[in-house]
């Protein structure tokens, strides 16, 4: 996360703190998840990232910590679950 609370993967500014209304970590069936869900503005630049990036594997940082490295299968709009083999104890750290 840059100066301005800013999210930032392979230098582009994707969405910022002020777009998220929360973030969960959660365990589900052996597998370790963040769900974050965003407003209307973050929702807005969600879709239009992964309907850019849809097919491609990205990089996901949170507040500058490696989070994840999954392929997006679909575009989404107002909420994702990311996968991570970080455990359940580190990814508890981004709730919001």
């Amino acid at each position: 996360m840059d100066d301005s609370g800013n999210i930032i993967e392979t230098s582009l500014v994707i969405i910022n703190d002020s777009e998220i209304l929360s973030i969960k970590a959660e365990s589900f069936s052996e597998m370790n998840v963040v769900s974050v869900k965003f407003n209307d503005s973050g929702a807005k630049k969600n879709l239009s990232f992964t309907s850019l990036f849809k097919g491609k594997q990205i990089s996901i940082w949170i507040d500058g910590q490696f989070l994840s490295s999954p392929k997006v299968i679909e575009p989404s709009v107002q909420s994702v679950v990311i996968s991570s083999k970080l455990s359940i104890r580190e990814l508890k750290q981004f709730d919001k």
